[in-house]
């Protein structure tokens, strides 16, 4: 009696039924055979169409064996075939090594026009006003720290912050 078997319990000649238990133990060889727990019990349910197929025109004198031996052959097959596909040139794969995955070229040259009547338009803004975006949008101020620095109300910040972003956003829409 084999290994799995004693850990398995009772597996029947006639109708190969398994209990939880026996299915567990051929499932943790199984993983331990081939390395691959997430596919284990794919690779062991394929193994049972095998055994069903060759049990109609041979004898099988132990069905532990023989799943376990085929589900890590059907896996190891599988592995071959991955392998052989990814050196063929796997045009799919070699594809995803030679996608540039940055932006378009007429992508960019919109962008950087954008950025340029955005600086355009910053340069544009009232002195006090330019001074207090910056120091929010760049230097990350709170409209509170930037009205002590300024020597102004915190309300008179906001006020400068909306009107700049005003005039940048209809700036650099035109």
């Amino acid at each position: 009696m084999g290994k799995v078997q004693r850990e398995a319990g009772a597996i029947t000649d006639d109708a190969v039924r398994f209990t939880r238990q026996a299915w567990r133990a051929l499932l943790q060889v199984v993983i331990r055979r081939t390395g691959q727990r997430e596919r284990a019990e794919d690779f062991l349910q394929a193994a049972f169409v095998k055994l069903a197929e060759h049990r109609q025109q041979h004898e099988i004198r132990g069905p532990e064996a023989f799943l376990v031996t085929a589900a890590t052959h059907i896996a190891f097959d599988e592995r071959r075939r991955r392998k052989v596909r990814n050196e063929a040139g796997d045009p799919e794969e070699s594809l995803s090594r030679i996608a540039d995955a940055g932006p378009l070229q007429d992508e960019v040259l919109i962008a950087r026009k954008r950025l340029e009547r955005v600086r355009g338009a910053i340069n544009a803004l009232p002195p006090r006003t330019k001074e207090a975006f910056l120091m929010h949008r760049l230097e990350g101020l709170k409209y509170r720290e930037i009205a002590v620095a300024l020597g102004v109300s915190q309300s008179a910040v906001e006020k400068h912050i909306a009107r700049a972003a005003l005039l940048i956003t209809e700036w650099s829409e035109d």
